[in-house]
Order: structure tokens, then sequence, then C-alpha cells
């Protein structure tokens, strides 16, 4: 169920515009070049953070 649900998770983290680090498949990350924003995939918990309050709501 784990395995389905990073599946899911991945294309759906890709079809919104983020981008897969290569050095960790776990990371995540989307910019606009103005603001950053970090997501990490543990299991089934999202840790995310980000550079303005206003990018996470983009």
């Amino acid at each position: 169920a784990l395995r389905a649900w990073y599946i899911k998770i991945n294309q759906l983290l890709q079809d919104s515009g983020f981008k897969r680090s290569h050095s960790d498949p776990n990371l995540y990350f989307k910019s606009d070049g103005n603001d950053i924003v970090l997501l990490i995939v543990y299991g089934d918990d999202l840790a995310i953070t980000c550079s303005g309050t206003a990018a996470i709501h983009k």
C-alpha cells in the first residue's frame, strides 16, 4: 500500500510542477525565480518549507 501511495504522490507532485532531486528521491522542490518550496516525503508523512508564506499558497 505504501508503494502505491508513493507512486501516486510522486505523480501528483510532478504534475503540480515540483521537480524531484537527483541526490535524494524523497526531496522535491519548486521555484518560480523569487521563492522556493521544498517538500520531503518520508513514508506517508510530508514536510514542507518555503522561502516565503506566499509561495506555499501558489
